[in-house]
């Protein structure tokens, strides 16, 4: 179906250009391809969380579409041999196929919290609770979690939280490329500098997130026209 359409195409938008690097630039795809970030649309009055003050415990937040077996199971077993010094908040809606019994699960694990589905006014309330959000997904990995810009580093830097991602995938690449975020080459790297942190080193990255531009996370009236100019430009 994509072959058959792609020829056809005049306007490509993706969210991430290891799409267009990964597969779209080896695909029969000649039209206008335009970078459409999952930023953080601001709107008048919108605030922001500010950074958590320093632990312990040290709170980690997965949030959003909860589908990686992997992920819960490792920070499952973080949590419950930290003696309390971490604890995660998940929020988000888990997908069934993965997690069929997705609260029980919860519920038996020491020191994590299951809120159920959030809106998007709730990113302040959940971010402003955490020091750290979850951002490794190892679902369809090697393939779309290698290749995503998911929402959760754009809300977690927004509101001052440090993201957590692997440095071989695009996200990683993403944040080390701006100096931000807690970026490990592996689940035992991240769990070494979790289970070790200090104070000292989660002031350093939240001076870190002070320093990053806010149009790196946050999209506004402007980005809507350009966008609108842009369609606009295509159907002429």
């Amino acid at each position: 179906m994509e072959a058959s359409l792609l020829p056809h195409v005049k306007l490509l938008l993706t969210s991430s250009p290891a799409f267009l690097r990964e597969h779209f630039d080896n695909r029969p795809f000649r039209g206008k391809a335009v970078l459409l970030e999952n930023k953080l649309l601001s709107y008048d009055g919108m605030q922001f969380a500010q950074p958590t003050a320093a632990g312990p415990p040290w709170r980690i937040g997965w949030f959003g579409m909860l589908r990686c077996r992997q992920t819960f199971n490792f920070l499952a077993e973080l949590a419950s041999h930290s003696e309390g010094e971490i604890e995660v908040l998940i929020s988000g809606k888990p997908s069934s196929a993965e997690f069929p019994d997705f609260v029980e699960s919860v519920e038996a694990a020491p020191n994590m919290q299951y809120t159920g589905p959030y809106q998007y006014n709730d990113l302040i309330g959940l971010y402003g609770q955490c020091h750290f959000a979850w951002a490794i997904d190892w679902f369809e990995e090697g393939l779309n979690s290698s290749w995503l810009l998911p929402n959760r580093i754009y809300e977690s830097l927004a509101h001052g939280t440090v993201p957590i991602a692997l440095a071989s995938v695009e996200a990683g690449r993403w944040l080390r490329s701006r100096g931000v975020g807690l970026v490990v080459d592996s689940a035992d790297q991240a769990r070494s500098a979790l289970t070790a942190i200090q104070r000292s080193d989660y002031e350093i990255w939240v001076q870190q997130l002070d320093r990053l531009p806010r149009e790196d996370v946050v999209a506004d009236d402007r980005d809507c026209v350009r966008l609108v100019d842009t369609i606009e430009s295509i159907c002429k």
